[in-house]
């Protein structure tokens, strides 16, 4: 999926991309700018990018991959421009670009929750 959500501004767990209980996710050559998540909940972050999964639903053969994207001046509480919540097998890759995001709490680009032990590459 390529998307290119800009300047938004919303009182939810994440301004632009919300996913849950989700087998497989390509977000491939996206741009996300100026995204604002407003809630300031400790499970509320990902100013362009919230991806949760839950224990019912992890596979080994799940896999979320953020490739080719640019995230640039995103903000939320934690995770400015992402929030990965108990995620396995994430791998973002290929230059993705981080640019000016930031969080009020945790992480300011990623913030990564993770109760056990995951995979998570960024190569």
């Amino acid at each position: 999926m390529s998307i290119t959500p800009k300047n938004t501004k919303t009182p939810s767990r994440s301004s632009s991309v919300f996913i849950s209980e989700v087998k497989q996710v390509l977000l491939y050559h996206s741009l996300f700018t100026n995204l604002v998540g407003n809630s300031v909940s400790e499970s509320a972050g990902g100013g362009a990018v919230y991806i949760t999964e839950t224990q019912s639903n992890k596979e080994s053969s799940n896999s979320y991959e953020i490739n080719s994207c640019m995230f640039i001046n995103n903000s939320h509480f934690n995770g400015g421009a992402i929030y990965l919540n108990s995620m396995a097998n994430v791998s973002i890759v290929n230059g993705t670009t981080f640019l000016g995001n930031r969080a009020t709490a945790k992480g300011g680009a990623i913030d990564f929750y993770c109760p056990s032990n995951f995979d998570f590459d960024m190569s």
